[in-house]
């Protein structure tokens, strides 16, 4: 899990604001559940990290996104992702 942590901060070091997706401000993130259905290469991930950044800071381990075609879900589900991560004090 650790490892999923650096990735997230090399991709949230990378994100910047000179341009914001343009849902970024029509989304109700306060939303328990946010569903972004588009084409590949639109920004999907764009748009979620830079939410994240600017609610978080940047590291945070207060909050996780993780791609899920990384290898740690060859042996591992989300549902384990998401209670090593609420066990370690973090709730979702």
């Amino acid at each position: 899990m650790e490892r999923l942590y650096e990735i997230f901060d090399i991709k949230l070091r990378g994100i910047s604001f000179k341009f914001k997706r343009f849902m970024f401000d029509i989304i109700d993130w306060d939303n328990r559940l946010i569903s972004i259905l588009e084409a590949r290469g639109v920004g999907k991930t764009t748009l979620i990290l830079q939410y994240i950044k600017q609610k978080f800071g940047s590291p945070s381990k207060q909050v996780l996104y993780a791609d899920l075609d990384n290898i740690y879900f060859s042996k591992n589900t989300i549902l384990d992702l998401a209670d090593r991560f609420y066990k370690k004090g973090k709730p979702i």
